[in-house]
């Protein structure tokens, strides 16, 4: 089984810049969606990234549903002189349900402020209890 790492580095490192653009633009992308999501302007404390990846996939990819897991297939084409190489390469990704994840940071003792889809991805604002 590859892990996510080793995805990330054999499969997608070569091509990551051209997917995400410059580093300035992707900067802005995650400044636009902190002012979408008004916390742009709060103070500041813990976040946590549940490791959902940066919202952009590769040319091809295609998704293999299990119980508790997804695998993530990533198909690259690459033209190496006249000739197109496809390489492949996948990595488990744990499903975790939205309201499972809302109701662990209630019995944690925070508030969820704000829960919305955006560009495909879930956005979860949580703060504590007043």
């Amino acid at each position: 089984m590859n892990t996510t790492k080793n995805h990330y580095d054999q499969q997608l490192a070569s091509v990551y810049s051209w997917m995400a653009g410059t580093p300035e633009g992707a900067i802005k992308r995650n400044q636009d969606l902190f002012r979408q999501l008004r916390i742009d302007s709060i103070a500041r404390g813990l976040a946590i990234d549940l490791g959902a990846g940066s919202g952009f996939q590769s040319m091809t990819c295609f998704l293999e549903y299990h119980e508790n897991t997804v695998e993530v297939y990533d198909l690259l084409h690459r033209k190496d002189g006249e000739q197109w190489v496809l390489s492949v390469s996948s990595y488990p990704k744990l499903r975790v349900a939205r309201i499972w994840v809302c109701d662990q940071l209630q019995k944690a003792g925070l508030q969820v402020i704000q829960n919305e889809m955006i560009n495909g991805m879930i956005c979860l604002v949580a703060q504590k209890r007043s």
